[in-house]
């Protein structure tokens, strides 16, 4: 559980493959727990976020044998990140480097690509797809296969389309007994993406023309790139004529998808085939984008009204805290937080300080004096994509990784998850077995979902009808069947191809048969509450008591209005209709 050094071990077939191996962003403990790892025979890599790739050196260097691969797209921006994060790490005096140059060096010269929809065999047997789950450029999720055993494998996904990736489809994931999904929203649901960019737009419009800077301290790898082509397309901006300043890693990212157009979708591919113009870096048009290409450079772009989009995102280092401690102090300026902050993080704090407030940062002290305004441009799916996907994939285990214990908890009990997976949240280190039932699940829970989902039946038909045949395995062992079949009465009614069948309750039918016979029975008596079958007559000697339907008692007070008394009867059976059974037949 949590966000950062994701890394999991499976085992499937003979097999021992490693799925992603990033590190933690802060703390004295950045790398996973590779001590679980016994002796890997693959290592697969999802995308090109340090939480997910920034220990692949350090993984390398302790088994160099073992294959890595990822797409062409991760290949390429891993060379970025995990330059930053050796550089990062060089300039932290508090502790030693992960790796080094030759580390890196080794690792990149061994890091495989396998393009994106495409099975390939990278042991005997074992079958892997990298499937498009529109992150960011080149994330992918892993389906694993070997003889009947399958998993799937989400790393982080969005379902929604963005500037500079195309959504998840639903479509191209393939169902498995195992899905090992990211729930980092497993709380919340988004707000519509492009009414939230059209705000921003707006919010940066209005500082802009009052004479401010605003600063939008952005992730370095996609989200920066995706606010960037919104300014470029925004006619607003065009008749603004208002400078656009990149800072930090923000640059180098930039750079790399302006060399690798054939990655980002063909909506951009067709802006730069039809305009001949630069995606991003331009300083000849309107509006100008300018790299700030050394720090010295930085002050000129706070001189005049501009905007300013500048790495991290969270404001916990890189060229955003600089601009931060000067234009936190401004009050025509404003800074934009544009999606996930960590909890700890200076730009999930500074979002709930007031004007005159103050925080810490770089090791200075600032005072709140500009706007902050958060705006929901998240890369990840929110609750409803995340239980989209579950319910495409119908896994047998749910494993929810990749969230705070809140949102997993919160996930686990949406809708009825419950009730058609075995729902696990582990903690590091814990194993998870297929065909293993987590801790705390009932009994008939398990004998529920162990049970198959469908299974097929035999239809016999006659001159007056027709009757089905349930195979002898599913009456004496499925406690589904049992509990349709108690009353020997069924319901039945079409859904799409299927014929769905419910048990009927005992107790309407006995209302229906005592209204039916007429007589002086509790049925027919106007203190007979339907919804309880009590009796609700105080001078009645079972007054409160749940009575017979075909019962009778001298304080018998019989119904002035049959047709009341037959509607009654109608809507006790709506009201009491039972649920769907959750099985399909035929």
């Amino acid at each position: 559980m949590g966000i950062g050094a994701s890394c999991f071990r499976v085992e499937i077939g003979p097999y021992e493959v490693v799925l992603d191996c990033g590190t933690r962003p802060k703390g004295d403990k950045p790398l996973p727990a590779l001590e679980y790892l016994q002796n890997p025979d693959l290592l697969l890599i999802s995308h090109a976020h340090l939480d997910h790739i920034g220990a692949v050196p350090v993984f390398h260097n302790r088994w160099p044998g073992v294959r890595m691969i990822c797409t062409p797209g991760t290949r390429e921006i891993a060379h970025i990140m995990l330059q930053d994060c050796l550089k990062v790490q060089q300039a932290n005096e508090d502790s030693s480097p992960l790796f080094d140059e030759s580390d890196l060096e080794r690792t990149l010269f061994r890091l495989e690509t396998e393009p994106m929809g495409q099975d390939f065999e990278p042991l005997p047997g074992l079958i892997v797809r990298f499937i498009n789950a529109g992150h960011i450029v080149g994330a992918a999720c892993i389906y694993l296969r070997y003889s009947s055993s399958s998993l799937l494998y989400t790393g982080d996904y969005n379902t929604t389309s963005s500037r500079t990736t195309t959504g998840l489809r639903l479509a191209e994931l393939p169902q498995v007994q195992m899905l090992i999904t990211e729930a980092t929203y497993g709380a919340d649901t988004h707000p519509a993406r492009q009414l939230q960019e059209t705000a921003l737009l707006k919010a940066i419009a209005t500082v802009v023309q009052a004479g401010g800077n605003v600063l939008i301290p952005a992730f370095a790898l996609g989200r920066a790139q995706e606010i960037l082509l919104a300014l470029r397309t925004s006619m607003e901006f065009h008749k603004l004529s208002i400078p656009i300043y990149v800072d930090g890693l923000v640059r180098a990212v930039t750079d790399t998808f302006r060399s690798n157009l054939e990655l980002l979708p063909p909506a951009v591919q067709n802006l730069v085939q039809n305009s001949h113009r630069e995606p991003f870096f331009d300083d000849t048009s309107t509006p100008k984008i300018i790299p700030i290409a050394h720090p010295r450079e930085r002050p000129l772009a706070m001189a005049q009204p501009s905007v300013i989009i500048a790495s991290s995102g969270m404001l916990s280092g890189g060229a955003s805290v600089y601009y931060a401690k000067t234009l936190l102090e401004r009050e025509n300026a404003a800074i934009f937080i544009s999606g996930y902050t960590d909890e700890e993080s200076p730009g999930r704090l500074l979002q709930q300080l007031q004007t005159g407030d103050t925080i810490e940062l770089d090791g200075s002290q600032v005072t709140v004096r500009a706007q902050i305004q958060r705006f929901n441009l998240s890369a990840h799916a929110d609750k409803v994509g995340l239980t989209q996907v579950i319910a495409r994939v119908n896994p047998k285990h749910l494993v929810l990784i990749h969230g705070s214990l809140e949102a997993l908890h919160q996930l686990s009990r949406a809708g009825d998850l419950r009730s058609k997976h075995y729902i696990h949240i582990a903690r590091v280190g814990e194993p998870i077995a297929f065909g293993v039932a987590p801790k705390g699940v009932s009994v008939k829970q398990i004998a529920r979902l162990n049970s198959p989902q469908e299974f097929e039946v035999e239809v016999m038909a006659e001159v007056e009808g027709a009757w089905i045949r349930i195979p002898e395995s599913v009456v004496a062992q499925d406690p589904r069947w049992r509990m349709l079949a108690g009353t020997g009465v069924m319901q039945a009614r079409w859904d799409g191809l299927c014929l769905k069948l419910s048990p009927v309750d005992e107790l309407p039918l006995a209302i229906e048969a005592a209204v039916a016979g007429g007589g002086n029975c509790c049925a027919n008596c106007q203190d007979f509450e339907l919804r309880t079958s009590r009796c609700l007559c105080l001078d009645s000697p079972l007054a409160e008591r749940v009575v017979d339907p075909a019962g009778y008692c001298l304080e018998y007070r019989a119904t002035t209005d049959n047709q009341v008394r037959d509607s009654k009867s109608k809507n006790f059976g709506a009201a009491e209709e039972p649920d769907d059974c959750d099985w399909e037949g035929g």
